[in-house]
């Protein structure tokens, strides 16, 4: 393997990677070629979320440094839900630009760690705040169940 981001660029464009294991191995060697590869490093964690290492995919986003954290706040909030740390997770989940937080992922998990919370009206307000048309429901309209 001559140039390991260049085997890993290679091996992402495949349409149907299912090998995780295999990515991890190469986003590893990436990393190791250049330790500055934030792709490889976002390639890593996400192989070790696939993998279910949950908190391997967290020593790794924290390893990456502050870029990699920042590019990284859905793959942290979930390997923390994962893990149980549920006020963590949703700390981390807000701490996510607004683009980002109105998207489905997010949505989607903050549903499902406010219902671990036994948060169930935000759970609910997550889980039913995009209309049959798909646009985001006002928050103000939002009917608490408590």
């Amino acid at each position: 393997m001559s140039d390991p981001a260049a085997a890993l660029a290679s091996l992402l464009r495949a349409s149907t990677i299912q090998d995780h294991d295999e990515i991890l191995k190469l986003a590893n060697a990436a990393i190791k070629a250049s330790k500055t590869d934030i792709n490889a490093h976002h390639t890593r964690a996400v192989a070790l979320l696939k993998l279910d290492r949950f908190d391997d995919a967290l020593r790794a986003i924290a390893e990456g440094g502050n870029a990699l954290e920042s590019k990284c706040i859905l793959e942290k909030a979930y390997a923390l839900y994962k893990t149980g740390c549920l006020k963590e997770a949703r700390e981390t989940a807000e701490k996510a630009p607004s683009a980002q937080a109105d998207s489905r992922p997010f949505r989607h998990l903050r549903a499902q760690i406010a219902y671990r919370s036994e948060s169930f009206a935000d759970a609910a307000y997550e889980g039913h705040s995009v209309d049959h048309e798909g646009h985001r429901i006002n928050k103000e309209n939002r009917q608490d169940a408590g």
